[in-house]
């Protein structure tokens, strides 16, 4: 893919171009990113399956009337079907038909740390680093939902403090997502095979 004009002079610019070549955002109608608005939990959630998986989808006219309900907002007609579908297959989400995964909502650092100790194989571990002085040293740190995540999160290096606070309700923009993107796979290997589940 080629690049944006809104990619090129960007901070994340390297990151950016990162996802563009292997497939996991692409330069919408006017050809450009967009690299500093929010981004839906949807969106985050397709990014990352198509991270793991770029044919995802393909399989979508194989699998026709197999489909079912995965969460009380996500089915057959969803956008991110396909996507939720191969994230509960690594067992990185749950199907549950009684709860909502809200993907139209903007994606926050709470729930994007939340789902960074899902994917990362720490969700146990995150439970136990909400004291880490580090972390307990934020200004917000005893006000953050998900403390372990969070933790976990800045202790692994995915995620940064922001002005000595860890400001969990900031919604995260598509160049943010993007870094932390490139952090997960230099840990984890590169785009060209799977992240461990």
């Amino acid at each position: 893919a080629s690049s944006a004009a809104d990619v090129e002079k960007h901070w994340a610019s390297a990151s950016l171009k990162a996802l563009l070549e292997h497939g996991v955002i692409r330069l919408g109608e006017d050809g450009l990113v967009h690299p500093d608005r929010s981004v839906k939990t949807g969106e985050f959630l397709q990014m990352l399956a198509l991270a793991l998986n770029p044919y995802i989808g393909a399989y979508e006219s194989y699998m026709q009337g197999q489909e079912q309900k995965l969460f009380a907002d996500v089915d057959e007609t969803s956008p991110y079907y396909a996507a939720v579908n191969e994230l509960i297959g690594r067992g990185w989400l749950k199907s549950d038909t009684g709860a909502k995964l809200h993907p139209e909502a903007e994606l926050t650092r709470d729930q994007l740390a939340v789902y960074l100790s899902k994917i990362t194989g720490y969700e146990k571990l995150a439970e136990k680093l909400a004291d880490l002085p580090a972390f307990a040293g934020l200004a917000d740190g005893k006000t953050v939902p998900h403390p372990g995540a969070a933790a976990l999160a800045l202790k692994l290096g995915l995620l940064t403090p922001q002005g000595g606070a860890f400001r969990p309700n900031d919604k995260v923009t598509l160049a943010q997502l993007s870094t932390v993107f490139v952090r997960l796979a230099e840990r984890q290997g590169d785009f060209d095979r799977p992240l461990t589940p």
